[in-house]
C-alpha cells in the first residue's frame, strides 16, 4: 500500500504542492497591493517593495478599481 511518505515524494504531489504555494503567494501579494494602494503607495513603490513587475501591480489596481469588492 502506498504510503503518506511515498506520495509526498512522487512528480505529481511535489507539482500539485508547488502550484498550491504559487496560488497562495499570489493571493498574498493581491491583499499586500490592496493596502499598499489604501495606505497612499505609488505603483512603482508597491512593484519595487514587493519584488514583482509593476504590470502585475497595475493588473491588480485595475481589477479593483473595476471590483464591486473594495475592500
Amino acid at each position: 500500500m502506498l504510503g503518506l511518505g511515498d506520495l509526498t515524494q512522487t512528480r505529481f504531489y511535489q507539482e500539485a504542492f508547488s502550484e498550491g504555494e504559487e496560488i497562495g503567494q499570489k493571493k498574498t501579494n493581491v491583499a499586500a497591493v490592496l493596502r499598499m494602494i489604501k495606505m497612499g503607495f505609488n505603483q512603482e513603490t508597491i512593484a519595487q517593495a514587493l519584488a514583482m513587475p509593476l504590470t502585475e501591480v497595475q493588473k491588480v489596481v485595475e481589477w479593483a478599481n473595476n471590483s464591486s469588492i473594495k475592500d
